[in-house]
Parts: structure tokens; sequence; C-alpha cells
């Protein structure tokens, strides 16, 4: 199998799910259980090499809390958000996790919806942060406005109040 390109991991598959993206490059299907398996291991030992807490990023978050109702809606598995948000520190902010693996996963609208559901909120009440285009689409597909941010450096508590403002008005 080929090797895939940073442009084409960017441009096509990163967002997707680990068994969608082995579909998308033909891994037999029974194949596909045993690499993913061996990727979420992969993964898992990644995110205790080096996922840390990021003090400027804990005090954004905390500022929007004070005021936001905040959630996370990832393609990525339980296994792996679970992990990311208590290392990093975020979980102590986030109030709803809607993680995969998901019958319909982004670019589908369904895990926004989901989440929009399970906060008992409209769309028009909520504003998703995102830096993949794929949850990009997801997002505006289930009617919420968007902040296109290209990764958790960008996020600040006046980027997300103004972007809520906006939408709002």
């Amino acid at each position: 199998m080929d090797t895939i390109s940073h442009e084409d991991h960017v441009s096509t598959y990163d967002g997707l799910s680990t068994k969608v993206k082995l579909k998308m490059l033909g891994v037999p299907e029974w194949a596909r259980e045993a690499v993913a398996t061996r990727k979420q291991d992969h993964t898992t030992r990644l995110i205790a090499r080096h996922v840390r807490p990021d003090a400027r990023l804990l005090g954004e978050m905390a500022q929007i809390g004070r005021y936001l109702f905040i959630g996370v809606v990832s393609n990525a598995l339980l296994d792996t958000c679970v992990p990311v948000l208590f290392r990093s520190g975020l979980a102590r902010h986030v109030q709803l996790l809607i993680a995969g693996p998901h019958a319909k996963g982004k670019p589908d609208p369904e895990p926004y919806q989901k989440a929009i559901t399970a906060a008992h909120l409209d769309p028009n009440e909520c504003v998703a942060v995102e830096d993949n285009h794929y949850g990009i689409q997801s997002a505006d597909a289930a009617g919420l406005s968007v902040i296109e941010v290209s990764g958790p450096k960008d996020i600040t508590f006046d980027l997300v109040m103004r972007g809520f403002m906006q939408a709002s008005a």
C-alpha cells in the first residue's frame, strides 16, 4: 500500500473515522478490525506520551465555560477522547461529549444533531468551533454557526464570544 501524503491526509482523510479511511484505502474488510485495533493502541501510547495541559488554553476554556455550555463533538472514539480530555485538563470544562463510533460520522450532521438534542438546545443557540473541513460541513448541515480555527492555539474567549454573539444576533 502506498504512503498517504500530508496533503492527501489533510484534504481527504483527516477527520474521518479509521474504519471509513481503511475502506477508502482499499484495506480488505476482514483486516480492518485488526488494523483499527493496532491504530487505537498506537494512539493510546501517543496520548500518554504527548498530551499535556496547555495553561493558556485552559484559561481560555475556563472563561468560555463561565458563559457558555461547552460540548465536544468528535469522530474520534470515546477511548481516544476521554484520555485526551483528562490528560489535557480540559475535561473539567466540558459538559457534554459526543464521540465515535457514530452510525454516520462527520461530515454527516448526525454527531452535531446528537449534541444539540442531548444539550436540549436549538441549533441557533449553538456555535461550533472546528478545525477540519468535515467538521465544518457537519456543523453547518446541522444548522450551527461555525468558527473555523486551524487548531487549539486559535481558540480564545474573545473569538468564541464574538462568534456566539454573531450567531445569536
